[in-house]
């Protein structure tokens, strides 16, 4: 007993929670009229109905070539005269009950189409002239009703029989007014409302698939810029990659080109005990705190050339557009000073790995080579105790890129 409700309940939670589903509901069951059944299936019962009027009108019509007065000739011609009273009816009565199409205003301007309401304005205008015919030439009306009944009793071969033929028609029409008025604003009307109902959801699914076509066009949109900016990423890494590489090359290069031989630690180390310790104190005092300013600026005299000796430097770019400079320091003798008897310690930035080189001289003069991004001030201190300083920012020629 429970088995039908409960697979009815389920097909109803099926149908509320898929919208595919809900569709197919309707079109399975539909709106349900009181006797159980869908207007598709009242109108195709109509349909079949109008059919048979149309062939039992057919028939009539063929049996009233039949010679008058036969039987035949009397059943068709009373089978023809019902079914065109009853057409007759039904037509009026489907005027007077097609139903009216709900207009709603807005100002929203919406491409499409609109429902054609000729039908319904056509309508409207026949019942009014009906109606209006009917109360003005009522008396004509029954004159000519009566003409008919009488003409139709004569045909059938009822002598005296007007009356009842007359109500034999009428009743005809009536019968075909009243079943289709009824059925024009009931079954018609859902059979309408229901394809009304179809386009509806036929718009929103194209609207829906609109929505997810553009969005779907974006999301690939923005697929491709987010491509093309790590392609454009990627190739900029590769090309920072490159330059790295190239200055590493260039730096290297600079850096074990022929030059001053260096001497053995032994030797630098049995060198450097003229040096004091005096001027390691202040330099690391200078710039104590100061790590990413120039701590080496004022520490060894502000001066490049002073007690017989010079420091000089040379700056070059190592890559074109790259970030890697080569720095060639020299402390050598100035013209008429004796050449330089012990190893010179050269104090770079502390950002270095080795701020401090001690090199021995060769030919009278001491070299350093090292690579840089940014200029700073370079301090020397010989043996003898002579403290030059240079400023490379200073130097005439320096690149742009390489001021600090």
């Amino acid at each position: 007993m429970n088995a039908q409700p409960q697979r009815e309940g389920t097909q109803a939670a099926v149908a509320r929670g898929n919208p595919e589903s809900t569709k197919k509901a309707k079109d399975t069951h539909g709106a349900r009229t009181a006797a159980g059944e869908t207007p598709a299936i009242r109108i195709e019962a109509f349909r079949n109905v109008v059919v048979t009027s149309v062939i039992i009108l057919i028939v009539g019509a063929l049996l009233m070539s039949a010679e008058p007065g036969t039987l035949l000739f009397k059943f068709g011609s009373v089978t023809f005269a019902i079914s065109a009273s009853a057409a007759a009816g039904a037509l009026i009565g489907f005027l007077f009950g097609i139903p009216r199409a709900l207009t709603v205003k807005t100002d929203a301007v919406r491409s499409g189409f609109t429902d054609n309401t000729n039908l319904e304005q056509i309508s409207d205008w026949l019942t009014k002239i009906i109606v209006g015919v009917s109360l003005v030439q009522a008396r004509e009306l029954a004159e000519g009703f009566s003409e008919i009944s009488r003409m139709a009793a004569v045909g059938w071969g009822w002598k005296g029989g007007a009356v009842i033929a007359g109500c034999i028609l009428l009743a005809s029409a009536l019968v075909g007014f009243l079943t289709c008025y009824i059925w024009t604003r009931t079954d018609f009307s859902l059979f309408l409302e229901d394809n009304q109902s179809s386009i509806s959801e036929l718009k929103r699914a194209r609207e829906l698939a609109e929505r997810e076509r553009d969005q779907a066009q974006e999301r690939a949109l923005q697929a491709v810029e987010t491509l093309e900016q790590t392609v454009q990423e990627r190739d900029q890494a590769q090309d920072r990659a490159q330059m790295v590489a190239s200055e590493l090359e260039e730096a290297v290069g600079f850096l074990s080109k022929a030059g001053p031989a260096r001497p053995s630690a032994d030797a630098l180390a049995a060198s450097a005990v003229g040096i004091g310790m005096d001027t390691r104190a202040r330099v690391e005092e200078s710039w104590k705190g100061l790590w990413n300013s120039d701590p080496h600026k004022g520490s060894f005299g502000g001066q490049a050339a002073v007690g017989g000796y010079q420091l000089q430097a040379e700056v070059t770019q190592l890559t074109e557009g790259g970030s890697k400079y080569g720095v060639r320091l020299t402390v050598s003798p100035l013209p008429g000073s004796p050449p330089l008897n012990g190893p010179v310690r050269f104090y770079l930035h502390p950002t270095f790995a080795t701020a401090e080189h001690d090199v021995a001289p060769v030919d009278g003069v001491a070299e350093l080579k090292i690579v840089a991004q940014e200029a700073f001030t370079v301090g020397a201190q010989t043996s003898e105790g002579v403290r030059l300083e240079l400023d490379l920012n200073d130097l005439p020629g320096v690149p742009e890129g390489f001021k600090g």
